[in-house]
């Protein structure tokens, strides 16, 4: 749901010449919160991404859609699961 977050984030991570472990530690969170995020698993809060924008040098408008892209994507699979959840209780 968040993969064009996490590649954003993972592009500019390497851009600056950060590892993933770097990142981490700039960002005070686990390596493996940084690698689920990149692959899209794992999500950051909104009120992270101004941190995350400064220390990888990204926009933080284009963090800010990508976040939002992967919300509206994560609702309409919401969505559609309660639609199939209501379909089965009905048969």
């Amino acid at each position: 749901m968040y993969q064009r977050l996490g590649k954003i984030i993972q592009f500019h991570r390497k851009e600056m010449g950060y590892t993933a472990s770097d990142l981490a530690l700039k960002l005070n969170t686990s390596m493996r919160r940084i690698n689920n995020l990149e692959q899209g698993f794992d999500c950051i809060k909104l009120n992270k991404l101004p941190e995350v924008s400064r220390v990888i040098k990204a926009p933080l408008a284009e963090l800010i859609e990508a976040h939002m892209e992967g919300q509206m994507i994560r609702a309409e699979i919401k969505g559609y699961r309660i639609t199939l959840e209501k379909k089965k209780g009905s048969k």
